[in-house]
């Protein structure tokens, strides 16, 4: 085995706010809405895990 990497990400794992509403980042394309909470879902927490290994063949070599 020539490399091995493992990686592990977490995005937005856990939100520090004392906002009481479903979502603290509340957003809206029509700019008379902007601000206000209409009950949309809460951000989503992501997790990912991963693992990248390369292989290659190993000579066997003679001497």
């Amino acid at each position: 085995m020539v490399s091995l990497w493992l990686y592990v990400n977490v995005s937005n794992p856990f939100p520090i706010t004392s906002y009481k509403g479903m979502d603290s980042e509340v957003g809206s394309w029509n700019s008379l809405q902007a601000g206000i909470d209409n009950g949309f879902y809460p951000q989503f927490r992501t997790f990912t895990f991963g693992i990248n290994a390369g292989l290659t063949k190993v000579k066997n070599e003679k001497k």
